[in-house]
């Protein structure tokens, strides 16, 4: 049964995607033509909760992937595996220490040259419908 309500998920899922845009449009109701509606209530038929209809036994569209169980073994608690102290490598390398050239710290080369101007951004002016509570509808 729950692979059955998963595939109507995916392929709900999958419908909407494929419907691309919406041109939705805004409708107003007046207040005169609002109608009450009242809904039946639900009832339980025989073929919602049949085991037959949904257990189709077959291949299904999303099949249910099972992983064996997790095994320990030996080389995953082994200390001499994990133990990076009793490395065995014929040369480690050593890093050498950090040095700050002159180039580094020349502000000549880290400042804008004189030719390329510097972008600006010009001020943010509030406009009308920025501010207009019937744009946000608050």
């Amino acid at each position: 049964m729950k692979t059955t309500i998963k595939q109507f998920v995916a392929i709900a899922i999958f419908s909407f995607i494929l419907a691309g845009n919406v041109n939705a449009k805004e409708h107003r109701l007046n207040a005169s033509s609002l109608k009450t509606i009242v809904e039946t209530s639900l009832e339980m038929e025989n073929w919602m909760t049949d085991a037959t209809v949904w257990n189709t036994g077959g291949v299904s569209m999303m099949e249910v992937e099972t992983e064996s169980a997790l095994r320990l073994e030996n080389w995953m608690t082994d200390a001499g595996v994990w133990n990076t102290n009793n490395t065995d490598f014929s040369e480690v390398e050593a890093e050498s220490t950090l040095k700050i050239e002159d180039w580094m710290t020349n502000r000549a080369i880290w400042n804008i040259a004189p030719d390329v101007q510097a972008e600006t951004e010009n001020r943010l002016v509030l406009e009308n419908w920025m501010i207009n509570k019937n744009t946000w509808k608050i």
